[in-house]
Formats: structure tokens, sequence, C-alpha cells
């Protein structure tokens, strides 16, 4: 979602209110969602604890609500390798591993 939906107000000039209340509420459970999965994964240690969950998240969001700007499923790279990127950025990072001791 590019918007957030909350700030949609509720006018005859708009969609119904309906829709965007469920879209607003989608928007909500996404980012809960997403929360808890960076919570559950920094508790377990399968994350680094990098702080507040709902900053990382944010961080997370922000890059792939920005794609739909410059991606092109007609150009290379294609999804698949974009999903792989994607993953290796968040999940690992750019910085290199010491090899060392």
């Amino acid at each position: 979602m590019q918007e957030d939906m909350r700030r949609i107000e509720d006018s005859p000039a708009t969609q119904t209110g309906t829709e965007q209340r469920r879209l607003a509420e989608l928007a909500d459970i996404y980012m809960a969602t997403l929360e808890r999965l960076i919570s559950e994964g920094t508790a377990s240690g399968e994350f680094r604890d990098l702080g507040d969950a709902r900053q990382v998240a944010l961080v997370i969001q922000g890059a792939i609500n920005w794609m739909h700007r410059w991606f092109d499923p007609g150009e290379e790279p294609g999804a698949a390798s974009l999903a792989t990127l994607f993953v290796g950025v968040v999940l690992d990072g750019l910085a290199a591993r010491s090899s060392g001791p």
C-alpha cells in the first residue's frame, strides 16, 4: 500500500467507507503480523535484536512498498531474483561477515 489507509476520509468523492475501513484494517493486520514475526524471531535468536520491532517493521515495509515505483515485471531482474535480493538484504544485511575467530 502506498498510502496510509487510515488517513483517507469517508466522503462521497471516495470509495465507500466500508471499503476504506477494510483496507485500513488489512494494513493494520499486515503491520501487526510483520511486527510479531520480528519479535518472535528476535526472541528465538533467529534475528539480531535491532531494537523496537515496530521500527524494524516500518523499515522493511518502506523498502517493499516502494518497489511499485521501479519494478517492471517484464524486465530483468525478475520477481524471483528480486525476492532473493530482498531476503538477503533484510535478513543478512549488507555488512560482510568476519571469517576470523
